[in-house]
């Protein structure tokens, strides 16, 4: 039994593609960007250029992959990438296969970003007996919202594969529809693109804020790492739109506690980094609103950081052989 595989981690901007050992460790990792303009082809063939590259000096069992979503887990097919224009139905496991003859199974990023977590990161030390937990959620943060659940120490997927949209949580009936169809959705009220635009319609209504001074004095400029390091430094409308965005998250903590029943809750992705001023506000709605038992549940930010999904393809890919 080899004691090593080929992990890749496929995103809109870079991918990366690493060897790792069953203990999670890095042995070998190239990065590249994506250059998502040069459309799949393009791209996956110089994925499979970097994993050769690996491939000289070692001998992997299998390879696993972190890829966006929605996908389909059992045909290995990317159905729909959002950020990425052109991947449509790109039979990418079957690519990999028919280049590397190596077995090969991907998932959805957050979905391994959150597998990566309970058996590497965060959830590995956090049970009770102080090994690894065998239930956790996992909630991603940044351009938009996504999770994983691991329940029973197994990923959870569903019938089609597509379980664990906690983006789509519906807070809202009453707000719009703007993504999807889906009214007043968790993604549209705490994602970094929400933060910004929340923060820009606070601006046109004349609050002073440290907020425009580092958009440039433009509001329509206004990103949510604006609101975050007008936060940071004490800012007062920053400070606002930040526990606000806290609570929001906390409700979407809420549902997901109450639908998996977690031994934790982990979340990373950019949004997260705002850190404890995001944090607070999320714990104690959960204190205030979750039902008893679920009120002291651990709610922490990723222990591996961008390795995260690499190391749930890893975790994936061990599993598959």
């Amino acid at each position: 039994m080899t004691d090593t595989v080929l992990a890749i981690d496929l995103g809109g901007t870079n991918f990366r593609v690493a060897l790792m050992d069953r203990a999670g460790t890095v042995l070998r990792k190239d990065r590249q960007p994506t250059r998502i303009e040069e459309g799949p082809d393009a791209t996956i063939a110089r994925l499979i250029d970097s994993a050769r590259g690996i491939l000289a000096e070692s001998s992997p069992g299998a390879i696993g992959v972190a890829a966006p979503g929605p996908l389909d887990p059992f045909k290995g097919v990317i159905l729909m990438a959002p950020n990425m224009p052109g991947w449509i139905n790109v039979p990418l496991r079957d690519k990999l296969v028919n280049a590397l003859n190596l077995p090969c199974v991907i998932d959805n990023d957050a979905n391994l970003a959150g597998l990566g977590e309970q058996r590497y990161g965060a959830g590995s030390h956090a049970g009770a007996d102080g090994g690894r937990v065998r239930n956790l959620v996992y909630f991603t943060v940044s351009t938009g919202v996504g999770g994983g659940a691991i329940c029973d120490d197994r990923l959870i997927r569903g019938a089609r594969g597509f379980a664990t949209e906690f983006g789509y949580f519906i807070l809202d009936m009453n707000a719009p529809a703007e993504r999807a169809g889906v009214p007043g959705n968790l993604e549209d009220m705490c994602s970094g693109p929400a933060i910004a635009r929340y923060a820009q319609q606070r601006l046109l209504t004349g609050r002073a804020s440290r907020i425009l001074e580092l958009a440039g004095g433009i509001a329509g400029q206004v990103t949510a790492r604006h609101v975050s390091e007008a936060a940071q430094a004490g800012d007062a409308l920053a400070l606002e739109i930040v526990r606000r965005t806290g609570r929001i998250l906390g409700y979407g903590v809420i549902n997901a506690i109450h639908a998996f029943d977690p031994e934790i809750v982990v979340l990373g992705g950019s949004v997260t980094l705002m850190g404890e001023l995001l944090f607070e506000p999320m714990r104690a709605t959960v204190r205030q609103f979750a039902l008893a038992p679920y009120r002291d549940i651990p709610i922490v930010r990723v222990a591996l950081g961008d390795d995260a999904g690499l190391a749930g393809a890893a975790a994936l890919a061990f599993e598959s052989m």
